[in-house]
This record gives structure tokens, sequence and C-alpha cells, in this order.
């Protein structure tokens, strides 16, 4: 199945086979992997700063009847690939059953633990009141309307979504507004969500200092 055709929420956290021949050499030799006839082992994540994320684990190897992931390569590498190469890919969610059977999987998860290290983040992911204004394939990306009395029809920039403080969301502004809204690149704002008959969604109320 390609990632492209998934939902982000099916592709977090999760474990996945690259088995196509053709993607497999493209992997293997991006990566400079050895080749192998067994397939390559992916385990897809999200970066709060560049989204749906892959990190290419090698090929499973099946030694002494033991499915296993190479201990030496997750040990002194860690190969990533981003969202326009993930796109690319042919996938195959790897089964609970057989995920447990293979060794040092848990090894990965623990290490990968550090991109859900922040409680604000991950539980804004939750809100799914937000879905339908956030990227894709990056759920801390959100689109909001800002307005100002020089320009009333307003304009739907993106922003980073970082905390929330009571009904107000936190964001980064990640692109510069084509108009003068008082606000850049950069600047820490905070959001109200708003359900009105012109517009629901995510409203600029004021910068955060």
């Amino acid at each position: 199945m390609k990632i492209k055709d998934m939902n982000i929420k099916d592709l977090d956290r999760k474990w996945f086979l690259i088995e196509n021949p053709r993607e497999l050499n493209r992997i293997n030799k991006l990566f400079k992997f050895r080749r192998s006839k067994y397939p390559v082992v992916g385990y897809s994540y999200i970066d709060h700063e560049d989204g749906l994320s892959m990190r290419i684990l090698g090929n499973v190897k099946y030694e002494d009847k033991v499915l296993m992931l190479d201990k030496k390569l997750i040990d002194e590498r860690i190969d990533i690939i981003r969202l326009s190469e993930i796109k690319k890919l042919d996938i195959r969610e790897i089964e609970t059953d057989i995920l447990r059977k293979i060794k040092y999987i848990d090894d990965v998860e623990e290490e990968m633990d550090k991109y859900y290290d922040n409680p604000s983040v991950i539980a804004l992911r939750k809100e799914n009141i937000l879905d339908n204004f956030r990227d894709p394939f990056n759920p801390d990306d959100i689109q909001f309307l800002v307005i100002s009395r020089e320009y009333p029809n307003g304009e739907i920039i993106w922003g980073k979504l970082e905390d929330k403080e009571e009904d107000k969301y936190i964001a980064k502004v990640i692109v510069e507004p084509n108009q003068d809204y008082g606000i850049k690149l950069d600047d820490m704002v905070e959001l109200k969500y708003v359900e009105r008959e012109a517009y629901t969604g995510l409203v600029f109320i004021k910068k955060h200092f």
C-alpha cells in the first residue's frame, strides 16, 4: 500500500516492510546496505519539525531460527527518510504477532521515544476538532486565519502548534504572510478556535510573549 493513501494516524509509530524489489534496490543503494533477499524494515514516526519520517533499519535477518534486526547497524547508524521519499514507498505493515518476534525491535522503540517527549505537542495531536486544518503529513502544522482593519478579507497562513493555555492555542508562524498583519515568520502567536457562519477554524488573536 502506498503511504500517500494512508492516514497519518495509521502511520504514527508503526513498523513496515519494504518488499518491492525495485524499492529494495533503491533503499539498499541509498544507504549502502548489503544486498539481501530479505525485506527492509522501516519505523514511521512524527518529527515535530519535519513531519512524517521513517527510520530505515536495514534488512531483517533470519539467523538460528530467529528474526532479528542488525544490532550493529542500530547502534552505529540512524538512517532517516522524509516525506518526499516516503510517499514513493509501497509498504506493508508488520503484523503484531510477527513484530514481537523480531529481536531488537524494543530497543529501537525505546530510542525513538525521544520524539514524543513533549506532552503538550502530543496532547494537541489528539484534538480531533483541529484535524480539518492540519497538514496531512504533519499534524503539528496547522492553518489559521489572520485579518486586520487594513486587510478585512484576511489570509490563511501556516503555523506550528507548540502549546495550549486554557482555550488559546500557541503556535509559531512558519510561512511569511503576504500582507502586513503585524506578525512575521517565526513569531509566536495565540490562536482561538471559532465556529461562525462565515468561518470555522483557528483565528489569530495576538502575539504570544
